[in-house]
């Protein structure tokens, strides 16, 4: 069972924004901004490709009163998703990121760390920033 069925089922506690028959708010423990809250299905669903439309559908009006809840709707907000490995996915159960509480910026989305050839690497970052005047050393 996942940390987040776990957690569903009272097994492990967790700091409750909101919460429903279906879907479940809850604070990160390791927050990235002033307000970051982690929103689930009670279901388990490995990750956004396998959800059900018809889940995603009322999951979209739950996330809307999330953002009601923790006072950002209306000052804005990011709310992401990671799929697989790639996407940096850590726990298989499908959640969404919901971040807020304060200006947000993009951080380098490319784990430089990680093990892949540098010419996959340059390729990459010159993809994800287009207009960048910085050349990649290789």
């Amino acid at each position: 069972m996942c940390i987040f069925c776990k957690i569903v089922n009272n097994e492990i506690p967790s700091n409750v924004v909101l919460e429903n028959k279906k879907f479940l708010a809850f604070q990160d423990i390791n927050p990235k901004a002033p307000t970051h809250i982690l929103i689930i299905p009670k279901v388990h669903v490995e990750s956004f490709n396998e959800v059900e439309p018809k889940i995603m559908k009322k999951m979209t009006k739950f996330i809307q009163d999330v953002t009601k809840k923790a006072s950002i709707e209306q000052s804005g907000y990011r709310l992401i998703t990671n799929i697989g490995e790639d996407g940096g996915q850590e726990v298989k159960h499908l959640h969404f990121h919901l971040l807020g509480g304060a200006k947000l910026a993009w951080p380098d989305l490319i784990d430089t760390s990680a093990k892949i050839d540098t010419a996959t690497k340059n390729d990459a970052v010159q993809k994800s920033n287009p207009h960048t005047k910085k050349k990649v050393k290789k």
